[in-house]
């Protein structure tokens, strides 16, 4: 299951740390990192993902979202994190059964673009 998440009402900062994403191959019979960056289906643009955290309660929640970019996101440490599409999912952990948490977005919205301003009328 997928859910949309509005990222006007997440209070979301990014750590700073961004990374490639790099898929998991079986070798040999065992699970291990692959050499080559996934990319994403819809664009092909190769996937990253994005450290952030949510400031919940007595202590931030961490999250890693994966976002498809061309290069590698220019995110600015504890500056606000916002996306485009972002959404949740959950699903068993095939390590250990439990349920786990799963990030996405279709990219990150440039907080250094300054807010659409209204237009005075003429």
């Amino acid at each position: 299951m997928q859910l949309p998440i509005d990222t006007d009402r997440l209070a979301a900062v990014f750590s700073g740390q961004v990374e490639p994403v790099m898929p998991w191959i079986e070798k040999d019979g065992r699970r291990q990192p692959g050499t080559e960056q996934e990319r994403d289906e819809a664009t092909g643009h190769p996937l990253w993902t994005v450290h952030c955290m949510i400031a919940s309660g007595d202590r931030p929640t961490l999250m890693a979202v994966r976002v498809p970019s061309p290069e590698v996101p220019d995110v600015q440490q504890f500056g606000p994190a916002r996306f485009e599409r972002l959404e949740c999912s959950t699903r068993v952990n095939r390590t250990n059964g439990q349920l786990a948490t799963y990030w996405s977005a279709a990219g990150l919205v440039n907080a250094a673009r300054p807010a659409k301003q209204h237009e005075a009328a003429a």
